[in-house]
């Protein structure tokens, strides 16, 4: 597959926004500025290699995935929706929680507890309306109990992400 580079500015760019950690991928979730003036949150942005070694399978060639061109890319800053690098992190930590997808309780610092079930990019899981990640406290690897009779709303996975590949060289 053939990836665009990052210039100087937005390697730089890229590397102030914290990673979480996946055992061994630094995943660095983002929103970006493209050519046309538009920001796109949710926004992976991943050397392609270490993309490929995690995933097995380019985003082109997985038509779940949602791709945008790093050429595009003229600014890259840390998404507002992220989870907490440390937090999502934690959640790396624990793996799978079956086949394909994570399950996960965002804690709130209002108390109230968020049961989440998403993929295997765990750092943008969808929010009610008015919170925001400075909102959350904690997650815990947790979830399966909420779901054993029902299955998970949209509102309880994962937001609409995209990978924004690029090539280290």
């Amino acid at each position: 597959m053939d990836f665009g580079t990052l210039s100087p500015e937005l390697r730089a760019q890229l590397e102030r926004v914290p990673p979480s950690d996946d055992r061994g991928v630094a995943y660095r979730p983002c929103r970006v500025r493209l050519r046309s003036g538009a920001w796109r949150d949710y926004v992976y942005v991943l050397d392609a290699d270490e993309y490929h070694r995690a995933w097995g399978v380019w985003p082109a060639d997985d038509r779940a995935k949602r791709e945008i061109l790093v050429d595009d890319v003229v600014e890259i800053e840390e998404s507002p929706h992220r989870l907490p690098a440390a937090l999502a992190s934690r959640i790396y930590a624990g793996g799978e929680s079956g086949m394909g997808y994570t399950m996960f309780t965002v804690v709130l610092r209002d108390g109230r507890r968020l049961p989440r079930v998403v993929g295997n990019a765990v750092d943008f899981p969808v929010l009610p309306v008015g919170v925001t990640t400075d909102d959350v406290a904690d997650v815990v690897r947790e979830g399966r109990e909420v779901f054993r009779h029902r299955s998970p709303r949209p509102d309880e996975g994962a937001a609409h992400y995209a990978w924004c590949l690029y090539r280290a060289t």
